[in-house]
């Protein structure tokens, strides 16, 4: 069973790389993370809004550069500004 749930984890691994790679060709922009910036200003800068889904959705187009804790960026870092993701409440 652990096999199982290892080749599903891979799986499931490769797809977020893959949709990363896809966000990262998609930009709209690169942002360099300056002191004191969050994800959610960076996300307000430039969607204009800085919810869980628009800061979440430049966490996962860049989580390679992140890494695993999205609460956690360095100044320098550069980013992968993903298109603006849809969202019920605007359509």
């Amino acid at each position: 069973m652990a096999d199982e749930n290892k080749g599903k984890n891979s799986l499931e691994e490769a797809r977020a790389r893959i949709a990363a790679n896809q966000a990262k060709k998609d930009a709209i922009a690169e942002h360099t993370v300056e002191e004191g910036e969050t994800l959610s200003h960076i996300a307000l800068e430039y969607y204009g809004n800085a919810g869980p889904t628009y800061y979440t959705a430049i966490y996962e187009a860049n989580k390679d550069v992140i890494g695993d804790n999205m609460n956690v960026i360095k100044p320098g870092q550069k980013l992968a500004i993903p298109p603006k993701p849809e969202t019920e409440d605007e359509e």
